[in-house]
């Protein structure tokens, strides 16, 4: 094998590596945009997903206080009641 193919086979194997390397380097810069982007669109789900979960709950308190004065009412006129049938007695 003479001087001359041992440098061409060489160099053509540096060229196969560069050309392997920068196609690894995209690789891997295309899958990190990628997963950046599904990141992004899950930290977005989540924000609007907690915003709706704040919603609901402060629902959920209002609800439950309406129904605590509704209830605190009743009692009240429950209370009367019977304080006016005891006086008629």
């Amino acid at each position: 094998m003479s001087i001359r193919n041992v440098l061409r086979a060489y160099l053509g194997n540096v060229k196969k590596s560069v050309q392997l390397q920068a196609e690894i380097r995209e690789g891997v810069a295309n899958q990190a945009d990628l997963m950046n982007r599904r990141l992004q669109e899950l930290i977005e789900q989540q924000a609007r997903q907690s915003a709706r979960n704040e919603q609901l709950l402060r629902e959920m308190v209002a609800g439950v206080a309406n129904q605590t004065n509704v209830l605190n009412q009743r009692l009240k006129e429950l209370i009367e009641q019977q304080v006016n049938a005891s006086a008629r007695k």
